[in-house]
């Protein structure tokens, strides 16, 4: 069996690029397929994760054009130049490859439907992957705040996701998530993200660390954490809060800064053993505004830190046993999020008895388990023929 997995860009050293990479290293070692992935966005750039010898990347580079700083009739012109240039780029990839079955993700939505055509036309299977909230791949979500601009971009959504109907599944991470994708293909699976670090248990409950991981980036909320840290650090100053990530922290650096927490709230780096960083706390706190599943919780849950997440959309609430092994604050209520930290930094005890449930709640991640779903799926697929 030959797969050809094709995403817009592997360069952030983030979940998504640690999973496809451990998904694909796995399966290079588990099975006899022949594994190809392509990028087209990729710039040149190096893949962050080390793939495996028998892994072929071969990237193309077709970037597609964005709305950044361009008129609307102008990016719309070089919009559909750029899909047009894609279509010839991945017409050839696929020639050469002919794998059997293809992988795309919905982060190359504005592609989708070109991907799709090129697989039909060749009798391949197609799957999409969903990684993050649905909606907020369209193209009616990035910024058209214009009502027209909104409805032409709303139009363009709707023939993508039409187009779905001839992909042979759409494969989501969440109960929550696939609702969405329900209303556009004739098949949808959940597959959950597997667990990818090498788990490292806490070493003491007695620590006054909480953590929290992620990009610097909006829909992470750390605003929303460090906001709520505002709200208790007086009552618990001996304690520190890390945010752990890559990206520019200007923005946090400051607002750290203005409720004068410098010296208890860091920002600190991306690492490759975030591993070593859950096992130096006692707490992990997620203040994100949308994932596509939550890969940290179950990460920290493995090392055996109770969690704390706001029930955003989607993710957390299919992980945390809400009052078992972490609690679940109801979205964006900061002063509610900080009042169920609190609970938790001052009951040692009820750390303990937590973290070591999600020790057990969680191994439903382990990679064994998650990995043949994806090989009997794929097997399945094949032998359908």
């Amino acid at each position: 069996m030959r797969i050809l997995y094709i995403i817009d860009k592997m360069h952030h050293f983030a979940g998504m690029e640690r999973i496809l990479s451990c998904r694909l290293n796995y399966l290079s070692e588990h099975t006899d397929y022949e594994l190809y992935i392509s990028t087209y966005e990729q710039s040149g750039k190096d893949l962050p994760f080390a793939l495996n010898e028998s892994v072929h990347y071969l990237p193309i580079d077709v970037p597609i054009a964005n709305r950044e700083r361009l008129s609307f009739l102008k990016w719309l012109g070089r919009f559909y130049a750029s899909r047009r240039a894609f279509y010839r780029e991945f017409t050839d990839l696929m020639e050469e490859v002919n794998p059997d079955i293809v992988v795309g993700t919905v982060y190359s939505f504005p592609v989708v439907d070109v991907m799709l055509e090129v697989a039909c036309k060749r009798h391949k299977h197609f799957v999409l992957e969903s990684h993050t909230k649905a909606s907020t791949v369209l193209l009616s979500a990035k910024g058209f705040y214009n009502k027209w601009v909104c409805r032409i971009c709303g139009w363009m959504d709707r023939y993508i996701l039409n187009s779905l109907v001839k992909a042979d599944a759409v494969v989501s991470l969440t109960e929550a998530d696939a609702a969405f994708w329900r209303d556009f293909s004739k098949r949808v699976l959940i597959i959950p993200n597997m667990i990818t670090i090498r788990p490292r248990e806490v070493e003491s409950y007695q620590s006054k660390v909480v953590v929290s991981a992620g990009r610097f980036s909006y829909e992470k909320g750390y605003d929303r954490l460090i906001k709520a840290w505002s709200l208790l650090a007086a009552f618990y100053s001996d304690w520190q809060l890390l945010l752990v990530g890559n990206g520019d922290t200007e923005e946090y650096d400051a607002l750290i800064h203005s409720y004068g927490l410098s010296a208890v709230v860091h920002c600190l780096p991306a690492t490759e053993h975030i591993e070593e960083i859950y096992a130096k706390a006692s707490v992990y706190a997620m203040g994100s505004r949308y994932e596509g599943f939550g890969l940290v919780l179950t990460e920290a849950m493995s090392c055996g830190l109770p969690c704390v997440s706001f029930d955003c959309p989607y993710g957390p609430a299919e992980i945390i046993n809400d009052g078992e092994d972490g609690f679940l604050v109801p979205d964006n209520h900061v002063e509610a999020f900080a009042d169920t930290l609190c609970r938790l930094m001052a009951d040692e005890s009820l750390r303990e008895r937590m973290g070591r449930k999600a020790l057990i709640n969680v191994k439903r991640f382990d990679t064994d388990n998650v990995m043949k779903c994806w090989m009997d799926f794929y097997k399945a697929m094949n032998d359908a023929g």
